[in-house]
């Protein structure tokens, strides 16, 4: 890489930060309007709200991003985790151990896995019956 193309880099690097700089002040704006006492760490490429409510997860879910969020199985076996992949901005939110909407479950299902047939495995998997009522 010659110096032009190391500027370069350095200066999207830059944008990139200057970027999701803006989105963390104004995430910590709206999380003032909130007013929700709920614990916040980093982890990873992840803003956490960690073990929110329902009603915490969707106030969450409806003040702190527009978009899409997408729901995957969560750390113990009653919970799940919703995660936000931050649109383009690099600042990726997850409510990481949320409660379930009341339409959703999570399942213990038995799959074989391919390249060995004979050999079963136990996987927790996420169940929602599609609820056009339901906002998240």
């Amino acid at each position: 890489m010659n110096t032009q193309e190391a500027i370069a880099r350095i200066d999207r690097q830059i944008e990139l930060l200057n970027v999701q700089r803006a989105v963390l002040v104004a995430l910590a704006a709206k999380l003032q309007e909130l007013n929700e006492e709920i614990h916040i760490s980093i982890c990873g490429d992840h803003i956490d709200f960690d073990n929110p409510t329902r009603a915490q997860a969707v106030k969450l879910m409806t003040h702190l991003a527009v978009g899409k969020w997408h729901k995957e199985e969560g750390p113990s076996q009653d919970t799940i985790n919703y995660i936000h992949d931050g649109a383009g901005s690099g600042v990726k939110l997850r409510l990481y151990a949320a409660e379930p909407p009341p339409s959703c479950r999570i399942v213990e299902v038995e799959e074989i896995i391919p390249a060995q047939p004979e050999q079963i495995v136990k996987r927790r998997k996420l169940v929602c019956q599609e609820d056009e009522n339901q906002t998240v």
